[in-house]
């Protein structure tokens, strides 16, 4: 906000009803501010953030938002002519996952719509290449997916 001298955030955790202060910025042209402690799968946190001007307080900017943990690939394997299956942990808060496969310039992400469905087969991958796997669980809530964060990579090479 032009002029401010300060910004002061605030947290609200599930179905909480009243405000945290989680942070109070004390310099006007510092725009974020990350939240080490939201950290429950599923949870909803909803945040305020609002600019100060000495004594002034301006209006409240608030959103929600959706954690959900980082999902963890269980294998990955190369079980027929340029396919791949991958499977991961489930997480109960998810609606559905993303499976993202990455060669060079190629990445291309597969979406599951069903937090049921652990794994998936992916074809028409090239001999001799390896590839990246990663997957994220995401969370639809009042028509807004809200994305965990990627997992760690699992190498493959195809061999078949």
């Amino acid at each position: 906000v032009a002029g401010a001298k300060g910004y002061i955030v605030y947290r609200k955790a599930g179905n909480e009803s009243s405000w945290t202060t989680i942070a109070n910025i004390k310099n006007g042209q510092t725009v974020t501010y990350k939240d080490t402690k939201a950290t429950t799968n599923g949870s909803k946190y909803t945040y305020a953030v609002r600019a100060y001007f000495g004594g002034f307080k301006g209006a409240y900017a608030a959103k929600a938002y959706y954690r959900l943990g980082t999902h963890k690939i269980s294998s990955v394997t190369n079980n027929a002519a340029g396919t791949i299956t991958v499977k991961w942990n489930q997480n109960g808060h998810a609606t559905g996952y993303q499976v993202r496969y990455k060669n060079g310039s190629t990445d291309k992400t597969v979406t599951i719509k069903s937090n049921k469905t652990l794994n998936t087969v992916i074809k028409s991958l090239k001999k001799g290449q390896t590839y990246n796997v990663y997957v994220r669980g995401y969370l639809n809530a009042d028509g807004v997916n809200y994305y965990s964060a990627w997992s760690a990579a699992k190498a493959i090479k195809i061999s078949k």
